[in-house]
């Protein structure tokens, strides 16, 4: 099957009733997987349901326990990032190799706290961009960290720290982007073991390794939660039930249920272990909406894309790493919205769309390769009733499951 194989939706549904079961958060899964690999216990087996960027770490870290000289990580950031950091515990020298997309992400404000607190990274290609050499385990001390472009950063060097010989302080900018995922991560260190400070954003990681990897940390992934929510807002009516999954936890995407109030979507926890979405049709509680996305940017294609489908002016802001992702997704939004009938002005961290009375109706569009981008637009296909996606194949990397469970739903009552 061809990677760019066109995915033609087509749908007369106005109602919406089903059962999903979401993917586990990968976010989630890879910090255990780092947090289980510095401790030194079995590595997570690959299974054919995990998200790509889950396996892809997987198996890095099978590769990097036996200490095989090149890996190859494939085009994930969290799996490169993370890799770079624990293989920067490592005594023996090791190369990682990355996919295409990931060459032209930068990991500079990883790799200089790493060389500032002892380890010997040397760039093979373009300086501050995969792939690298690691030559020199780090061995603890002071450094500062930007922390402005991402904090998937810190992340990696919070999670990687605990297997240090000595102790790690790490002096992070005055703002912290993304910062739900810091919080996460030094949550999931707390309970396994980690013993750290973290105050005025200097966090000092303390020579203590992780004594406990508990699966019981794991959850069912909110970000993917979104194009649920997304589909009940542009149905007339919606009961979607989200299995095993729960309105508090580790993830800062949990602020969807918060969100898509605005779009009528009600959030109910059911037993404890279902997330129950529903719309009674409801009307919009305005025509412009303004968010601030800083905190939740995987968020931003699913908010965008529903606002242009019920007819409401858009303006987002904080997306600054969108532009350094699988895509530049402010560009990719744009572009596409733009052929639905949008019209669209991006700057460099914001996004503002006007959408059409009625989006265009059998277009399609590029994923740019992008998971995110098709799992937000093909619920489009709701107000459009016919639409195209290419490229579709890629949501492997976060929701194998999704083109499955998709139109499962939206032929829920055909």
């Amino acid at each position: 099957m061809s990677s760019n194989e066109i995915w033609n939706i087509k749908t007369a549904c106005h109602t919406v009733q089903g059962v999903v079961d979401l993917p586990v958060s990968k976010s989630v899964m890879n910090r255990l997987q780092i947090i289980r690999f510095i401790a030194g216990f079995d590595p997570v087996e690959p299974q054919p349901d995990f998200p790509d960027d889950v396996n892809e770490l997987a198996e890095v870290l099978a590769e990097l326990k036996i200490g095989k000289p090149v890996i190859f990580t494939g085009n994930g950031g969290t799996t490169y990032r993370f890799s770079l950091a624990a293989a920067a515990l490592k005594n023996e020298a090791v190369t990682l190799v990355a996919g295409e997309q990931m060459t032209q992400r930068p990991i500079g404000d990883l790799v200089e706290p790493l060389r500032n607190i002892g380890a010997e990274i040397v760039y093979l290609g373009t300086p501050g961009f995969p792939p690298v050499s690691v030559k020199k385990r780090f061995s603890g001390g002071i450094t500062k960290v930007n922390t402005t472009q991402t904090g998937q950063f810190a992340g990696a060097l919070a999670l990687a720290a605990p297997g240090c010989k000595q102790k790690c302080t790490f002096q992070f900018s005055s703002h912290i982007t993304s910062r739900p995922y810091l919080d996460m991560t030094l949550s999931m260190m707390k309970s396994c073991g980690a013993q750290f400070t973290f105050e005025n954003n200097v966090l000092t990681v303390f020579s203590k390794n992780y004594t406990d990897a508990p699966q019981e940390l794991l959850e069912k992934d909110m970000s993917a939660a979104s194009y649920f929510y997304e589909i009940a807002a542009l149905s007339s009516e919606a009961e979607i039930r989200l299995k095993n999954a729960a309105e508090s936890g580790l993830q800062g995407d949990i602020n969807a249920a918060r969100i898509f109030e605005f779009f009528g979507v009600h959030t109910v926890q059911s037993n404890g272990d279902t997330i129950l979405l529903k719309k009674a049709g409801e009307k919009i509680r305005s025509k412009h909406l303004k968010l601030n996305l800083q905190d939740n940017p995987d968020l931003a294609q699913t908010v965008a894309c529903t606002a242009a489908a019920v007819g409401v002016c858009c303006t987002l802001t904080g997306l600054h790493t969108l532009r350094i992702k699988e895509t530049d997704r402010i560009s990719a939004l744009q572009s596409e919205l733009t052929k639905l009938g949008c019209r669209v002005k991006a700057g460099s961290d914001c996004i503002q769309i006007h959408p059409p009375t009625q989006l265009k109706t059998g277009i399609t569009v590029n994923s740019f390769n992008d998971h995110r981008m098709v799992m937000a637009f093909a619920p489009l296909v709701l107000k459009t009733k016919e639409i195209g996606i290419h490229s579709h194949q890629c949501i492997s990397k976060s929701f194998p499951r999704f083109k499955i469970q998709f139109e499962q739903l939206i032929n829920s009552f055909h």
